[in-house]
């Protein structure tokens, strides 16, 4: 057999012999028809009653049945009705060698094709019955057949036309051709970038060597036509031993071949022409599928490309293998790399880096969001000056550029990962106002706090001085509160200052949850009976410690509960759980979760993020009163947690009241009680 012959088929084909039965009581008739029979090339096999007869037929591997109808037991005209009731195309020709007008209509009646009559004085008029019978059931079988393909490929066309995953589709193709066609594995081969890409499905276990024999075949097949070979090392040079009968057609497009399908199996003989043309048929309908495909992602590419290059963001896209694959304009200006530099070329120069180099870092997180599946916020700070373009800020005095990087996977909708990116935002300026605002609070909250100290030490002497009448009282009890009032407020920017600039020191030490709760709860127990809210301490006295700054944590029970007073009504509730959380799947650390409940005028969904932003409060219909305050309390709560590697939220209802929960990791030294 040639090379190119075995692109095609190994299976030679064999006369399908037609199978007769004959069913007669008298062995001369069975002989003679035999004999008959066997010289046209059909293949006959004789009994002797009816019963045998309908027996045989369960086997379905009789298309014609030649049944005398006066046989003992069951007789002709029964066994017809039982072998039409098994299978309703089987064409049955009745023997009589005492017809009459009313046994053939009785025959007919009953699903007979035709009748003979005894003895078989005229040969040539039997074998024309019979011919003419076998060739009503072939036209029966091949419409069925025609009808059958069809409906097949129908199914298939609706099936693939809205797949738009190379791999989706060729397993939706597999399966229909694994429906259709006897075969021990259907593969598909599609080639992109001179990358084999394979498709197996197999209607039952087969071994690897199966598996590697016929990738093998395919390889070998595809390269006989292809104008460059591929390559595949684990699929070459598998010899034939497993299967008998194969297949290949070649998927074509554009006159190239992209891939191919293959049937194969261990049988001989295995494939029918019929099979083989409804492979073809399949294949185009595939290969038309390959092409649309190919142009919708091409179209796909090229509208993000577009959008992607012209981004004011820089983008970086690593592929599943950790190389780079995509490096926007605006990302190379960021990075400082030459606009005019190839993928090839970035992928050699990142490779060189050494980890000490800051851009090295941003390629290495790209790679952990890869593997571990995760999504990242990064700062990553370039120390080389990026150019001023497309007002860009970089101020003379600054050596380096301060780049936020947002990095995720990307997956397929079933998990797959195809790489990872990082859209990149120069927030060199942002950085440099928030310093500049942190350099200004904190100066001024200074400034003010000596003049405001005196203040309450003269409003505090006049009492001493002398006596004061009411009205002069009153006054300086305003005096006094306002004074506190500012002094709170001053507190709370000096916080934000030392936050921001990495200032606030932590005194970390072994602290009990309920124990700082109930000391938040005494501290404002004024404010909670001004206003006639109920507060409840709720948190079990079992749970364990956690390492956090008292004095900080306190300042967070302080504000989440005087929050809470703020927004609640009169008679209201606040309710303070907590609850131990074992750490699970993904986490490192146990947890101790914490929630200040209240019935006030909750938050909208809208608003879950922006309260804890700096000088945030939200106005609602519920809330169109001014509740004091500027704005920083709950800042300050978010990043004391943030600080202790926790993390809070909101969950609320308009109208029903708010639940503030935060989470801080148990202290690792600490056994629960």
């Amino acid at each position: 057999m040639t090379a190119n012959s075995r692109i095609y088929r190994n299976n030679m084909d064999a006369k399908d012999e037609v199978k007769i039965l004959i069913a007669d009581d008298q062995k001369s008739v069975c002989d003679l028809l035999t004999e008959i029979l066997e010289r046209e090339g059909y293949e006959v096999k004789s009994v002797s009653d009816g019963r045998t007869a309908v027996q045989m037929a369960r086997k379905k591997e009789f298309p014609l049945f030649m049944l005398d109808i006066n046989m003992p037991g069951l007789n002709g005209i029964e066994a017809l009705r039982k072998i039409k009731e098994i299978d309703q195309d089987a064409q049955v020709v009745m023997i009589t060698g005492y017809a009459s007008f009313q046994t053939a209509i009785e025959a007919i009646r009953n699903g007979a094709s035709d009748y003979i009559t005894k003895p078989f004085n005229n040969i040539e008029y039997v074998i024309n019955i019979v011919n003419r019978v076998l060739e009503k059931r072939r036209l029966i079988d091949e419409n069925r057949r025609q009808l059958f393909e069809l409906n097949v490929l129908y199914k298939v066309s609706n099936a693939i036309s809205n797949i738009l995953d190379y791999h989706e589709l060729f397993e939706v193709i597999m399966d229909f051709i694994n429906q259709v066609i006897d075969c021990d594995s259907c593969v598909s081969l599609l080639v992109s970038n001179g990358k084999a890409n394979f498709t197996f499905k197999s209607p039952h276990p087969v071994t690897l060597e199966f598996i590697q024999q016929v990738k093998s075949n395919l390889i070998q097949a595809f390269n006989i036509l292809a104008d460059v070979p591929i390559h595949a090392p684990e699929s070459e040079d598998a010899p034939l031993k497993s299967i008998s009968a194969f297949f290949n057609v070649p998927l074509i497009i554009r006159g190239k071949p992209v891939g191919m399908i293959n049937i194969s199996s261990t049988k001989k003989d295995a494939f029918s022409e019929d099979d083989i043309r409804l492979l073809y048929t399949i294949a185009n309908q595939a290969s038309t599928a390959v092409d649309r495909l190919r142009a919708v992602i091409a179209a796909e590419k090229s509208k993000i490309e577009t959008m992607v290059e012209s981004m004011s963001d820089g983008v970086i896209m690593i592929d599943e293998k950790g190389e780079l694959a995509i490096m926007n304009p605006a990302a190379r200006r960021m990075l400082s790399i030459q606009t005019d530099d190839s993928i090839e070329q970035l992928n050699t120069m990142f490779e060189g880096l050494t980890p000490e180099r800051t851009d090295f870092g941003l390629l290495e997180y790209l790679r952990i969001s890869l593997t571990e599946g995760k999504k990242q916020t990064q700062e990553i700070v370039i120390n080389s000056p990026t150019p001023p373009e497309l007002g860009m800020w970089n101020a003379e005095s600054h050596q380096h550029t301060i780049l936020q990087a947002n990095i995720a996977p990307v997956e397929t909708p079933e998990g797959k990962k195809l790489g990872a990116v990082a859209v990149l935002r120069d927030v060199t300026r942002e950085r440099e106002i928030d310093r500049m605002k942190s350099a200004f609070i904190s100066i001024v909250s200074h400034e003010l706090r000596t003049p405001l100290a005196n203040i309450k030490n003269a409003a505090s002497l006049v009492e001493i001085a002398g006596e004061v009448n009411e009205e002069q009282r009153e006054f300086l009890s305003i005096a006094m509160q306002d004074s506190d009032r500012l002094a709170r407020l001053i507190e709370q920017l000096l916080d934000i200052s030392r936050i921001e600039s990495g200032r606030m020191d932590l005194n970390m030490e072994m602290v009990g949850i309920g124990e700082v709760a109930s000391a938040s709860i005494e501290s404002l127990k004024h404010r909670t009976e001004e206003k006639g809210i109920s507060i409840i301490n709720n948190i079990p006295e079992d749970l364990p410690y956690i390492s956090a700054d008292k004095d900080r944590l306190q300042q967070v029970f302080s504000n989440l509960i005087d929050n809470a007073v703020k927004f609640t009504d009169k008679g209201g509730k606040i309710n303070i759980e907590a609850k131990y959380i074992s750490a699970v799947d993904g986490e490192k650390d146990d947890f101790v979760e914490v929630r200040v409940i209240d019935t006030g005028i909750g938050i909208a969904p809208k608003d879950y993020e922006k309260i804890f932003d700096e000088f945030q409060q939200i106005d609602t219909f519920y809330s169109p009163r001014k509740t004091g305050g500027v704005g920083l309390g709950l800042a300050i709560t978010k990043k004391i947690i943030e600080q202790h590697h926790g993390r809070i939220w909101v969950e609320s209802q308009l109208g029903k009241g708010s639940q503030f929960i935060f989470v801080l990791p148990r202290a690792k030294c600490e056994k629960r009680k």
